[in-house]
């Protein structure tokens, strides 16, 4: 137990290093080998604890592991006692065993057996919880694409290819007021050797594949930027997301802004997300030249003031999407689910124990009763006075 404290302490400073800094600590040797440790730590006291519960049923407990324990000495028989305390306990639901040796006569109950193997439940829960995060960071990966309509990307781990993604289209839908209500995301995912799967994702709902699940992270627009010569040949091809630039000749070209309902009144805000008078807000810049925000029309020319070309911008929609694959996801649900099975055991079965030692001590039969588990006090009681004979038992 000790070994355990200190492993998770360790496990936790660890952690919080991790923090301070860019390093995935989840998937550091040390930490995956501190994860091993518990695990092993976690099942040999979880099974020395059942073998030590198994071995207590023959001794009685020392005072250290008990609720109660006392001593009476009486001069009735020992049949009868062992009768009579039989009866008591077996009256409130104990199972019941005697075991005799060394001139000395034990009976043992046990009441909600339940609740210890809720007790080693728990701990087990521990044990699947981290082997399902080892397997998870060993065997998984994690990892998010960018997509236009049309598109595929394959995904490769440990130099294969995993799977497949394509984005078969994308739309965007709207309230009555002109906000935006939902996004949706028609993708196509394969696995080596499977059949595709093809479905609708949106936030928060997204598409399942065996233990690979593929997600709507976000979404956007790509914008493509070709300058023409006065023949309208392309003389140059640039794409980039809102807020990149790129060199065109000897200036700096920055996309500031799409605007898919652009109003003059308010150039940088637009009227609504609705794609109705899309337009693109640029600089463009030189060395002796300072940065003027220009807004110009989608897939019209715009000839360039004192020069013989033009700029044409066409958008395009582009998502992110988030692929996650996770094979020891099944043992850490498992082991969850464990974990409250095992509270619910510990806390509304708690398992309880009586020991109750006969022995003859100089002509009087001398009797110690011990107790381990909560909520004894009833069953204490109604011993102490079966043994001072004023309860009919």
């Amino acid at each position: 137990m000790r070994t355990g404290i200190y492993l998770l302490g360790a496990m936790g400073g660890i952690l919080a290093l991790g923090s301070f800094g860019s390093v995935d600590v989840y998937h550091t040797p040390l930490f995956q080998l501190l994860l091993i440790i518990l695990c092993i730590n976690t099942a040999l006291c979880s099974l020395e604890r059942l073998w030590r519960n198994r071995r207590g049923r023959n001794n009685l407990p020392g005072s250290q592991h008990c609720a109660f324990i006392f001593r009476e000495t009486v001069s009735a028989p020992i049949a009868a006692q062992v009768t009579a305390l039989k009866s008591v306990l077996e009256g409130e639901g104990f199972k019941t065993a005697l075991h005799q040796g060394d001139g000395k006569s034990l009976l043992y109950g046990a009441r909600n057996l339940s609740g210890l193997w809720g007790t080693c439940c728990a701990h087990f829960s521990m044990v699947f919880i981290a082997a399902g995060v080892l397997i998870g960071a060993q065997a998984g990966f994690e990892t998010t694409i960018t997509l236009t309509e049309g598109s595929s990307q394959n995904i490769t781990y440990k130099g294969e290819q995993a799977l497949a993604v394509r984005l078969n289209g994308f739309s965007t839908l709207y309230y009555e007021d002109g906000t935006v209500s939902d996004w949706l995301c028609d993708v196509s995912v394969q696995r080596k050797d499977e059949a595709e799967v093809r479905r609708v994702i949106r936030i928060n709902h997204p598409l399942s594949v065996g233990l690979t699940k593929v997600y709507l992270a976000s979404q956007g627009v790509l914008i493509h930027t070709r300058l023409l010569d006065g023949d309208g040949r392309p003389l140059m091809e640039w794409e980039g997301a809102p807020g990149e630039k790129a060199m065109l000749g000897g200036r700096v070209l920055r996309i500031l802004r799409y605007l898919p309902d652009y109003d003059p009144s308010q150039p940088m805000a637009g009227k609504s997300p609705q794609p109705r008078n899309p337009y693109i807000i640029y600089t463009l810049s030189g060395e002796y030249e300072p940065e003027k925000p220009v807004a110009v029309p989608v897939n019209v020319a715009q000839p360039l003031a004192g020069e013989a070309t033009s700029l044409v911008f066409s958008v395009a929609p582009v998502v992110g999407v988030h692929v996650k694959a996770d094979p020891g996801l099944p043992l850490v649900w498992g082991g969850f689910g464990m974990l409250l099975v095992g509270f619910f055991a510990v806390y509304y079965l708690p398992y309880r124990q009586i020991w109750l030692q006969f022995a003859q001590v100089k002509g009087r039969l001398e009797i110690v009763c011990a107790g381990s588990g909560p909520g004894l006090e009833n069953i204490e009681d109604k011993i102490r006075r079966c043994l001072k004979g004023s309860d009919n038992c």
